[in-house]
């Protein structure tokens, strides 16, 4: 049973390893795509590892949702996981949609101005 400290303790860690990950792919994708491709892979990626599902019902505990969803996966079977997909599901189609939203503010709304 985890205490206050070490459950603050334990997401405290998987924060900094899930935003240390982000910044490693960001310095990844830099030179090979354009940027509405990174922000949309990075929202994509930062909804996946930071997406927090309820772990148990019965205590109240959050964890990383893709975490949650392999463990009930792995231990109760496929039709137990839908309660850590939804929530990353959703967020997969909200970091979508702010990629596209960037990617027509980008191209169309905020045209960089050429000179001739």
């Amino acid at each position: 049973m985890l205490t206050t400290e070490s459950y603050q303790m334990a997401w405290g860690v998987y924060l900094a390893a899930a935003l240390g990950l982000l910044w490693l792919v960001r310095q990844w994708l830099r030179p090979r795509s354009g940027a509405a491709l990174q922000v949309t892979l990075l929202l994509m990626l930062a909804a996946l590892v930071l997406t927090p599902s309820l772990a148990d019902p019965e205590l109240e505990h959050y964890g990383p949702a893709v975490v949650v969803a392999v463990f009930d996966l792995l231990t109760h079977g496929p039709e137990s996981i839908m309660r850590s997909v939804e929530p990353l599901l959703l967020m997969q189609l909200l970091a979508v949609a702010l990629g596209l939203l960037f990617l027509i503010l980008t191209r169309w709304v905020l045209k960089p101005k050429t000179s001739l």
